[in-house]
Protein backbone atom coordinates (compact mmCIF):
# COMPACT_ATOMS: atom_id res chain seq x y z
CA UNK A 1 0.00 0.00 0.00
CA UNK A 2 1.56 3.31 -1.02
CA UNK A 3 2.19 5.76 1.83
CA UNK A 4 0.23 8.95 2.00
CA UNK A 5 2.09 12.17 1.24
CA UNK A 6 3.04 14.13 4.33
CA UNK A 7 3.44 17.82 4.84
CA UNK A 8 7.01 19.06 4.97
CA UNK A 9 8.41 19.34 8.45
CA UNK A 10 8.94 22.95 9.43
CA UNK A 11 11.29 24.32 12.03
CA UNK A 12 10.04 26.39 14.93
CA UNK A 13 11.45 29.51 13.24
CA UNK A 14 9.44 28.79 10.07
CA UNK A 15 6.29 28.17 12.06
CA UNK A 16 6.88 31.41 13.97
CA UNK A 17 7.28 33.34 10.72
CA UNK A 18 4.07 31.84 9.34
CA UNK A 19 2.25 32.77 12.53
CA UNK A 20 3.53 36.35 12.50
CA UNK A 21 2.54 36.86 8.85
CA UNK A 22 -0.88 35.30 9.49
CA UNK A 23 -1.49 37.66 12.40
CA UNK A 24 -0.68 40.67 10.20
CA UNK A 25 -3.04 39.33 7.50
CA UNK A 26 -5.80 39.10 10.11
CA UNK A 27 -5.04 42.61 11.39
CA UNK A 28 -5.09 44.13 7.91
CA UNK A 29 -8.24 42.33 6.82
CA UNK A 30 -9.98 43.07 10.12
CA UNK A 31 -9.13 46.78 9.91
CA UNK A 32 -10.43 47.00 6.35
CA UNK A 33 -13.72 45.35 7.33
CA UNK A 34 -13.94 47.62 10.39
CA UNK A 35 -13.64 50.72 8.19
CA UNK A 36 -16.34 49.46 5.84
CA UNK A 37 -18.71 48.42 8.66
CA UNK A 38 -17.97 51.44 10.91
CA UNK A 39 -16.81 49.18 13.75
CA UNK A 40 -14.85 51.87 15.58
CA UNK A 41 -14.17 49.63 18.59
CA UNK A 42 -12.10 47.34 16.35
CA UNK A 43 -10.17 50.24 14.87
CA UNK A 44 -9.45 51.75 18.27
CA UNK A 45 -8.99 48.89 20.73
CA UNK A 46 -6.80 51.25 22.74
CA UNK A 47 -9.13 54.26 22.38
CA UNK A 48 -8.84 57.19 22.01
CA UNK A 49 -5.57 56.55 20.18
CA UNK A 50 -5.15 56.75 16.42
CA UNK A 51 -6.64 53.90 14.32
CA UNK A 52 -4.93 52.00 11.54
CA UNK A 53 -5.88 53.88 8.35
CA UNK A 54 -7.42 51.82 5.58
CA UNK A 55 -4.52 52.36 3.14
CA UNK A 56 -2.12 51.15 5.82
CA UNK A 57 -4.35 48.11 6.38
CA UNK A 58 -4.25 47.35 2.63
CA UNK A 59 -0.46 47.72 2.59
CA UNK A 60 0.05 45.44 5.58
CA UNK A 61 -2.38 42.88 4.13
CA UNK A 62 -0.45 42.71 0.85
CA UNK A 63 2.95 42.58 2.53
CA UNK A 64 1.89 39.81 4.88
CA UNK A 65 0.27 37.93 2.00
CA UNK A 66 3.52 38.04 0.03
CA UNK A 67 5.43 36.87 3.12
CA UNK A 68 3.04 33.92 3.46
CA UNK A 69 3.50 33.08 -0.21
CA UNK A 70 7.28 33.14 0.15
CA UNK A 71 7.10 30.97 3.27
CA UNK A 72 5.03 28.46 1.28
CA UNK A 73 7.57 28.44 -1.54
CA UNK A 74 5.56 30.58 -3.98
CA UNK A 75 8.33 32.90 -5.03
CA UNK A 76 6.46 33.95 -8.16
CA UNK A 77 4.20 36.18 -6.04
CA UNK A 78 7.07 38.31 -4.75
CA UNK A 79 6.45 40.99 -7.38
CA UNK A 80 3.02 41.65 -5.85
CA UNK A 81 4.85 43.50 -3.07
CA UNK A 82 5.08 46.42 -5.49
CA UNK A 83 1.38 47.15 -4.81
CA UNK A 84 1.90 48.25 -1.17
CA UNK A 85 5.16 49.87 -2.27
CA UNK A 86 3.19 52.10 -4.62
CA UNK A 87 0.66 52.99 -1.90
CA UNK A 88 3.39 53.88 0.58
CA UNK A 89 5.41 55.83 -1.98
CA UNK A 90 2.43 57.91 -3.10
CA UNK A 91 1.59 58.71 0.53
CA UNK A 92 5.18 59.77 1.17
CA UNK A 93 5.02 62.01 -1.93
CA UNK A 94 1.91 63.66 -0.44
CA UNK A 95 3.84 64.46 2.73
CA UNK A 96 6.99 65.51 0.92
CA UNK A 97 5.40 67.94 -1.53
CA UNK A 98 2.29 68.90 0.43
CA UNK A 99 -0.12 67.62 -2.22
CA UNK A 100 -3.32 65.60 -2.08
CA UNK A 101 -3.39 62.74 -4.61
CA UNK A 102 -6.92 61.72 -3.57
CA UNK A 103 -5.84 58.28 -2.40
CA UNK A 104 -6.28 58.65 1.35
CA UNK A 105 -10.05 58.16 1.38
CA UNK A 106 -10.40 56.29 -1.91
CA UNK A 107 -11.47 53.03 -0.23
CA UNK A 108 -13.28 54.45 2.80
CA UNK A 109 -14.16 57.79 4.37
CA UNK A 110 -12.23 58.57 7.54
CA UNK A 111 -15.07 59.04 10.04
CA UNK A 112 -12.77 58.96 13.07
CA UNK A 113 -10.12 61.59 12.28
CA UNK A 114 -8.15 61.18 15.51
CA UNK A 115 -4.52 62.40 15.59
CA UNK A 116 -4.40 62.93 11.83
CA UNK A 117 -3.31 66.01 9.91
CA UNK A 118 -5.09 64.74 6.80
CA UNK A 119 -8.22 62.53 7.02
CA UNK A 120 -7.55 58.95 6.01
CA UNK A 121 -3.80 59.39 5.51
CA UNK A 122 -1.43 56.97 7.20
CA UNK A 123 1.53 58.37 9.12
CA UNK A 124 4.76 59.16 7.32
CA UNK A 125 6.55 56.46 9.33
CA UNK A 126 4.06 53.82 8.19
CA UNK A 127 4.31 54.99 4.57
CA UNK A 128 8.11 54.86 4.53
CA UNK A 129 8.25 51.46 6.22
CA UNK A 130 5.65 49.94 3.87
CA UNK A 131 7.57 51.31 0.88
CA UNK A 132 10.92 49.91 2.01
CA UNK A 133 9.46 46.56 3.01
CA UNK A 134 7.64 46.20 -0.29
CA UNK A 135 10.75 47.04 -2.30
CA UNK A 136 12.93 44.48 -0.54
CA UNK A 137 10.25 41.78 -0.86
CA UNK A 138 9.75 42.53 -4.56
CA UNK A 139 13.52 42.15 -4.94
CA UNK A 140 12.99 38.43 -4.31
CA UNK A 141 11.39 38.14 -7.76
CA UNK A 142 14.91 38.18 -9.22
CA UNK A 143 17.99 36.07 -8.44
CA UNK A 144 20.40 38.96 -8.80
CA UNK A 145 22.63 40.10 -5.93
CA UNK A 146 21.40 37.43 -3.55
CA UNK A 147 23.76 38.28 -0.68
CA UNK A 148 23.10 42.02 -0.97
CA UNK A 149 19.37 41.36 -1.04
CA UNK A 150 19.45 39.21 2.08
CA UNK A 151 21.62 41.76 3.88
CA UNK A 152 19.30 44.61 2.87
CA UNK A 153 16.30 42.55 3.92
CA UNK A 154 17.83 42.03 7.35
CA UNK A 155 18.57 45.75 7.72
CA UNK A 156 15.08 46.82 6.59
CA UNK A 157 13.44 44.18 8.75
CA UNK A 158 15.45 45.34 11.76
CA UNK A 159 14.47 48.95 11.10
CA UNK A 160 10.78 48.03 10.80
CA UNK A 161 10.81 45.96 13.98
CA UNK A 162 12.66 48.67 15.89
CA UNK A 163 10.35 51.42 14.63
CA UNK A 164 7.26 49.40 15.52
CA UNK A 165 8.50 48.49 18.98
CA UNK A 166 9.64 52.07 19.67
CA UNK A 167 6.23 53.41 18.62
CA UNK A 168 4.48 50.96 20.94
CA UNK A 169 6.85 52.02 23.70
CA UNK A 170 6.04 55.67 22.98
CA UNK A 171 2.31 55.01 23.30
CA UNK A 172 2.71 53.11 26.56
CA UNK A 173 5.08 55.70 28.05
CA UNK A 174 3.03 58.70 26.87
CA UNK A 175 5.74 60.18 24.61
CA UNK A 176 3.96 61.85 21.67
CA UNK A 177 7.24 62.71 19.96
CA UNK A 178 7.94 58.99 19.58
CA UNK A 179 4.68 57.92 17.96
CA UNK A 180 4.19 61.10 15.89
CA UNK A 181 7.80 61.20 14.64
CA UNK A 182 7.81 64.98 14.31
CA UNK A 183 4.49 65.24 12.43
CA UNK A 184 0.88 65.95 13.34
CA UNK A 185 -0.25 62.43 12.37
CA UNK A 186 0.28 59.70 14.94
CA UNK A 187 1.23 56.13 14.11
CA UNK A 188 -1.47 53.91 15.57
CA UNK A 189 -0.60 51.10 17.99
CA UNK A 190 -2.04 48.56 15.54
CA UNK A 191 0.20 49.84 12.74
CA UNK A 192 3.18 49.76 15.09
CA UNK A 193 2.41 46.16 16.00
CA UNK A 194 2.10 45.26 12.30
CA UNK A 195 5.49 46.88 11.60
CA UNK A 196 7.05 44.90 14.43
CA UNK A 197 5.64 41.58 13.20
CA UNK A 198 6.52 42.18 9.53
CA UNK A 199 10.04 43.27 10.49
CA UNK A 200 10.57 40.10 12.52
CA UNK A 201 9.20 37.99 9.67
CA UNK A 202 11.61 39.56 7.18
CA UNK A 203 14.57 39.06 9.51
CA UNK A 204 13.58 35.42 9.97
CA UNK A 205 13.20 34.90 6.23
CA UNK A 206 16.60 36.41 5.45
CA UNK A 207 18.25 34.58 8.36
CA UNK A 208 16.98 31.14 7.36
CA UNK A 209 17.86 31.62 3.71
CA UNK A 210 21.38 32.82 4.51
CA UNK A 211 21.98 30.03 7.00
CA UNK A 212 20.82 27.47 4.43
CA UNK A 213 23.17 28.82 1.74
CA UNK A 214 26.19 29.51 3.93
CA UNK A 215 25.66 26.60 6.30
CA UNK A 216 26.33 28.70 9.36
CA UNK A 217 25.18 31.79 11.22
CA UNK A 218 24.87 34.75 8.82
CA UNK A 219 27.83 37.10 8.76
CA UNK A 220 25.42 39.99 9.28
CA UNK A 221 23.93 38.49 12.43
CA UNK A 222 25.01 41.52 14.46
CA UNK A 223 23.04 43.90 12.25
CA UNK A 224 19.56 43.44 13.86
CA UNK A 225 20.69 44.18 17.45
CA UNK A 226 22.85 47.11 16.29
CA UNK A 227 19.99 48.64 14.29
CA UNK A 228 17.60 48.02 17.19
CA UNK A 229 19.90 49.66 19.75
CA UNK A 230 20.56 52.63 17.47
CA UNK A 231 16.85 53.11 16.77
CA UNK A 232 15.92 52.84 20.44
CA UNK A 233 18.60 55.33 21.40
CA UNK A 234 17.54 57.92 18.83
CA UNK A 235 13.83 57.45 19.49
CA UNK A 236 14.08 57.57 23.28
CA UNK A 237 16.42 60.57 23.12
CA UNK A 238 13.96 62.38 20.88
CA UNK A 239 11.00 61.47 23.04
CA UNK A 240 12.65 62.40 26.32
CA UNK A 241 13.95 65.65 24.84
CA UNK A 242 10.44 66.54 23.68
CA UNK A 243 9.02 65.67 27.09
CA UNK A 244 11.65 67.82 28.80
CA UNK A 245 10.84 70.66 26.42
CA UNK A 246 7.13 70.31 27.11
CA UNK A 247 7.79 70.24 30.85
CA UNK A 248 9.94 73.38 30.63
CA UNK A 249 7.30 75.17 28.57
CA UNK A 250 4.49 74.20 30.95
CA UNK A 251 6.58 75.23 33.97
CA UNK A 252 7.44 78.58 32.36
CA UNK A 253 3.80 79.13 31.42
CA UNK A 254 2.68 78.40 34.98
CA UNK A 255 5.27 80.80 36.38
CA UNK A 256 4.15 83.51 33.95
CA UNK A 257 0.53 83.01 34.91
CA UNK A 258 1.37 83.23 38.61
CA UNK A 259 3.35 86.42 37.97
CA UNK A 260 0.46 87.96 36.04
CA UNK A 261 -1.94 87.12 38.86
CA UNK A 262 0.40 88.61 41.48
CA UNK A 263 0.88 91.80 39.48
CA UNK A 264 -2.86 92.13 38.90
CA UNK A 265 -3.56 91.67 42.62
CA UNK A 266 -0.96 94.30 43.54
CA UNK A 267 -2.34 96.77 41.00
CA UNK A 268 -5.90 96.14 42.17
CA UNK A 269 -4.91 96.81 45.78
CA UNK A 270 -3.03 99.92 44.70
CA UNK A 271 -6.03 101.19 42.76
CA UNK A 272 -8.25 100.72 45.80
CA UNK A 273 -5.82 102.71 47.98
CA UNK A 274 -5.65 105.58 45.48
CA UNK A 275 -9.42 105.56 45.16
CA UNK A 276 -9.74 106.00 48.91
CA UNK A 277 -7.18 108.81 48.91
CA UNK A 278 -8.92 110.55 46.00
CA UNK A 279 -12.31 110.28 47.70
CA UNK A 280 -10.91 111.66 50.95
CA UNK A 281 -9.18 114.56 49.20
CA UNK A 282 -12.28 115.32 47.15
CA UNK A 283 -14.50 115.41 50.24
CA UNK A 284 -11.99 117.48 52.24
CA UNK A 285 -11.37 121.20 52.20
CA UNK A 286 -9.73 122.72 49.12
CA UNK A 287 -5.98 123.17 48.92
CA UNK A 288 -5.29 121.09 52.06
CA UNK A 289 -1.72 120.59 50.90
CA UNK A 290 -0.44 119.59 54.34
CA UNK A 291 -2.92 116.67 54.45
CA UNK A 292 -2.19 115.74 50.83
CA UNK A 293 1.51 115.65 51.58
CA UNK A 294 1.09 113.38 54.59
CA UNK A 295 -1.16 110.97 52.67
CA UNK A 296 1.13 110.96 49.63
CA UNK A 297 4.21 110.35 51.75
CA UNK A 298 2.51 107.48 53.57
CA UNK A 299 1.29 105.94 50.30
CA UNK A 300 4.72 106.10 48.65
CA UNK A 301 6.47 104.72 51.73
CA UNK A 302 4.06 101.85 52.43
CA UNK A 303 3.19 100.42 49.03
CA UNK A 304 3.56 102.45 45.87
CA UNK A 305 7.35 102.61 45.93
CA UNK A 306 7.52 98.81 45.48
CA UNK A 307 5.52 99.10 42.26
CA UNK A 308 7.72 101.80 40.79
CA UNK A 309 5.59 104.83 41.68
CA UNK A 310 7.70 108.01 41.59
CA UNK A 311 5.21 110.75 42.44
CA UNK A 312 1.57 111.50 43.30
CA UNK A 313 -0.25 114.46 41.72
CA UNK A 314 -3.54 116.28 42.30
CA UNK A 315 -5.47 117.17 39.12
CA UNK A 316 -8.08 119.87 38.75
CA UNK A 317 -11.29 119.34 36.72
CA UNK A 318 -9.40 120.47 33.60
CA UNK A 319 -6.98 117.52 34.14
CA UNK A 320 -4.06 119.79 34.98
CA UNK A 321 -1.66 119.07 37.82
CA UNK A 322 -1.97 121.67 40.54
CA UNK A 323 0.05 119.83 43.17
CA UNK A 324 2.77 117.17 43.06
CA UNK A 325 4.57 115.19 45.74
CA UNK A 326 7.49 115.12 46.08
CA UNK A 327 8.18 118.56 44.76
CA UNK A 328 10.72 118.76 41.97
Amino acid sequence: MPSLPTLPHRTWLERTSLTLASVVVAMGLGSMLAWWTHAAELLQPFAPQSPMRINAAVGFLWLAGVLLALELGQKKYAALALVPTLIGALTFVEYLFGVDLRIDEFLSTDYIGVAAEHPGRMSVLTAVCITLSGLVLAWRATERAGYQRRFTEAVIGSALASAGFSTLLGHSAGLPAVYTWGTLTATSPLSALALLLIGLSQISLAWRETAKIEGETPTWSSIPPVVACLTFTVVLWSGLRERERSFALSTTQSAMERLVIEIKDDLDREAIRFERIARRWGDGRPNATEIWEIDAQTQLTDASDQLGCLSIAYLNPEMRSIWVYPRI
